[in-house]
């Protein structure tokens, strides 16, 4: 399971915040990062060069009816420099994500932040759910309740000008072999089931294009 979350607005993570991150006496063990630049593997991909972070750790968490029970959570992470999206993957129960989520949190200095929601016009949103190459359950929030989008009798350009989305699943080919990516995207993250955090870089570079550009 990967997740997609954002840091603050104006508050980019350096070189220095990730050896914050892992130093110290911490539930974040084994931390590792090293750092790269990216690869367009779109046409007109805004953030061309930009630095990214990628690396692993282990989150300790104890069990809350039992203080000798400890749980661990391998993790890998992608830190992208320029869009300021962190995303964490891991093969763990998708609950242990918004607590790793947390504990970083808990270690970041001078009130960074990494948190839910991916902000985006209306118009913008559209544009990343028209990019998938097939498109599952859309629901949308109209008139004070959330509605599948199968069940509105409105042309497609009367949803996209008048209606929010809630959520919706999206399929991605993977430019690398012959399957598919199953993406879920709601206002809070972008998450997926089906892909490692490498074999979605085409779908985050999309993401990135279409919603994160200027927001």
């Amino acid at each position: 399971m990967s997740q997609l979350r954002r840091a603050r607005s104006g508050q980019a993570l350096t070189d220095s915040v990730f050896s914050t991150i892992s130093g110290g006496d911490s539930n974040i063990v084994d931390f590792n990062w090293s750092s790269d630049t990216v690869e367009p593997l779109i046409d007109d991909y805004p953030y061309s060069g930009q630095k990214i972070f990628r690396g692993s750790f282990t989150h300790l968490q104890e069990h809350p009816f039992s203080e000798n029970d400890v749980r661990e959570t391998d993790f890998e992470f992608l830190y992208r420099e320029e869009s300021r999206i962190f995303i964490l993957d891991t093969n763990g129960p998708s609950e242990a994500i918004s607590d790793a989520f947390s504990a970083i949190n808990s270690r970041l200095p001078n009130g960074l932040r990494i948190q839910p929601g991916l902000s985006g016009s209306r118009s913008a949103i559209w544009g990343f759910i028209q990019t998938a190459d097939e498109i599952g359950e859309i629901k949308v929030w109209k008139d004070n309740d959330i509605v599948p989008v199968d069940q509105i009798e409105s042309s497609k350009e009367e949803l996209m000008g008048e209606t929010i989305v809630w959520d919706a699943e999206l399929f991605f080919d993977n430019p690398e072999d012959s399957g598919q990516n199953l993406v879920i995207y709601n206002e809070e993250s972008l998450s997926s089931a089906t892909g490692s955090i490498e074999e979605l870089e085409y779908v985050i570079q999309l993401f990135e294009k279409t919603i994160m550009r200027g927001a």
